[in-house]
């Protein structure tokens, strides 16, 4: 065993409960304690000389070290933080579990508790010690883990009252522990439902792009009732009133926001951080600062580009199976578009590319996107993602954007051999 290991002792306050065939103990420890004692599969591997065990090759998924970040930001940012349980496994050293002896006192007139209650209560309540020999790993929250690790070396004062909940499970390095742990696992993994991307937009505090959105839905003039709530990013063809999803809305925000890759621009892309904005709630002046950047250029664009005014002002209706349907009311082309005036704005080109599209057939009837994007033989909207990038491609080359060609766009553009 390593000499630096903990070797210091530790009582937690614990439910013990049963599921199945497993037993389990429920508990809380401290950012400090989790930090300090549990470890990653690969490092517990570490402390062994046995090659034949190595939890790191069998136990959980690679670790991605772009989701750590985030979450020890949260942390760091974030006084409303809160964290779901740990499953943590434990094994070696020498853990032990004693039970509370639960009596009623004898002054007491009016008990409500059988023995049987008494039993069951003594039973579940206890305290699981850990020696601090303990190898302890997580099963479900490796990158919870890590980022706690993270946030506690760079500001462990801030949580030195921080908690969180964890369930210990009893783990064996037999064959048949390996085969259980590793079966826990993957039926954690397997029936976690991760949230939505609809239910973030609706529910987030943290992330600035759901909170601007949510508020162009209700305050936005324009937009206040032409979104369609639903899960999808796509918009049903027998939707004629509403401009857009609020999944493809909450797009456009980040699109506009953030500086978020471009394909196929072959500038740097300015804007707030990708990542800290969708993790971080700004300031309520901050907020309503970037807002109004996205209501200004939301007027801008549909009180001079006449699909848009006809729709939002004039309050036409949308035939969108009719090929004479502007594109800039289906997912694919919003998609292009939105990317095209980023890029724009970019390069300071807005009112350049708004007056090109002012005058531009950015439907299937144009032969240019009648060629790109209809399938002859499905009678059908061809959405392929290399057609998408020909087409934002074809834009930036006429609106002198730089562009960002690989060998297959080269050979794309051979093929098609068009221009705007």
């Amino acid at each position: 065993m390593d000499p630096n290991e903990l070797n210091v002792m530790l009582n937690l306050p614990c439910l013990k409960g049963r599921i199945g065939d497993w037993f389990y103990y429920c508990s809380t420890m401290s950012f400090c304690e989790i930090a300090k004692r549990v470890k990653l599969p690969v490092e517990i591997d570490k402390k062994y000389k046995d090659p034949n065990l190595k939890l790191g090759e069998w136990i959980q998924r690679d670790i991605e070290n772009g989701r750590i970040e985030p979450i020890a930001n949260y942390l760091l940012h974030q006084n409303e933080r809160f964290f779901n349980s740990i499953v943590l496994g434990i094994y070696d050293g020498e853990p032990s579990w004693q039970e509370f002896d639960i009596k009623i006192s004898e002054s007491t007139t009016d008990n409500q508790l059988t023995e049987k209650d008494l039993r069951h209560f003594s039973q579940t309540f206890g305290i699981l010690r850990l020696s601090g020999n303990e190898s302890i790993f997580a099963i479900d929250g490796q990158h919870r883990v890590m980022g706690i690790r993270k946030a506690s070396i760079e500001n462990s004062k801030k949580f030195q009252y921080d908690e969180v909940s964890v369930i210990f499970i009893a783990h064996k390095t037999d064959e048949n522990g390996l085969k259980r742990t590793r079966k826990l696992f993957s039926t954690l993994n397997r029936y976690a439902k991760p949230v939505n991307k609809g239910e973030i937009i609706a529910l987030s505090e943290d992330d600035n792009c759901a909170i601007i959105t949510r508020m162009l839905i209700d305050e936005n003039n324009y937009l206040k009732n032409k979104i369609a709530i639903n899960k999808n990013k796509s918009i049903s063809q027998n939707n004629s009133i509403d401009f857009t999803s609020v999944i493809m809305l909450y797009d456009i925000v980040f699109k506009i926001l953030t500086n978020n890759n471009i394909v196929g621009y072959g500038g740097l892309v300015k804007g707030r951080d990708k990542t800290s904005y969708t993790n971080k709630r700004l300031s309520d002046s901050e907020i309503k600062s970037d807002y109004k950047i996205i209501e200004n250029l939301l007027d801008k664009l549909i009180t001079q580009i006449p699909v848009f005014t006809n729709f939002f002002i004039n309050n036409n209706t949308i035939n969108r199976e009719d090929k004479s349907s502007s594109l800039l009311f289906k997912v694919i082309g919003q998609n292009i578009f939105f990317d095209v005036i980023k890029a724009s704005i970019n390069e300071d080109r807005i009112d350049q590319t708004i007056s090109f599209f002012i005058s531009h057939d950015f439907s299937l009837n144009n032969p240019i996107w009648n060629t790109i994007f209809w399938d002859n033989e499905k009678q059908a909207l061809n959405t392929d993602v290399a057609n998408q990038k020909y087409a934002k491609i074809l834009f930036f080359d006429k609106l002198n954007i730089p562009t960002k060609k690989t060998s297959k766009d080269l050979e794309i553009q051979k093929n098609f051999n068009l221009s705007l």
